[in-house]
């Protein structure tokens, strides 16, 4: 992991989804990935920081919860990666380690994955952008399609 993260430079109390509000929003924040809203607390605190920019946060929470988390964390670093790391091999450690934890999804849950993801992907890239985390969210999936 990079040694200390760049802040998101947008933040914004409209992207901080606490309680409920973060299940009420759900569907609206992942109309593009269709991610299902998580049953585990640990999973749901990591979304939550990732929906409010807080990428660092949400991949060190998600890890500690492992399971149905790494999807938050290997999002979380992911953009984070993309979009606010500057350092060249910063940049590349932090996508192989996403990458490797990607590769360890695909080893549980099989084969068959691939290709629903890509379909998902294929879907996010058709969305129009209602905020700046859905934009980072479809410029990582074209990313992901390329």
């Amino acid at each position: 992991m990079a040694k200390k993260w760049v802040k998101f430079p947008h933040a914004d109390k409209a992207y901080v989804y606490d309680g409920a509000s973060l299940k009420q929003h759900w569907a609206r924040l992942h109309r593009g990935d269709c991610e299902p809203f998580p049953k585990d607390a640990g999973a749901a605190e990591a979304w939550r920081l990732y929906h409010a920019g807080n990428f660092e946060s949400a991949v060190e929470a998600g890890r500690k919860a492992g399971g149905a988390a790494m999807n938050a964390v290997i999002k979380a670093q992911s953009i984070y990666a993309n979009y606010l790391e500057k350092q060249q091999k910063t940049k590349l450690d932090l996508f192989e380690e996403a990458a490797e934890w990607a590769n360890g999804l695909i080893l549980l849950f099989g084969k068959d994955k691939i290709a629903e993801a890509t379909k998902i992907y294929e879907q996010a890239v058709k969305c129009k952008p209602a905020d700046a985390m859905e934009r980072l969210d479809v410029e990582l999936a074209k990313s992901e399609l390329a």
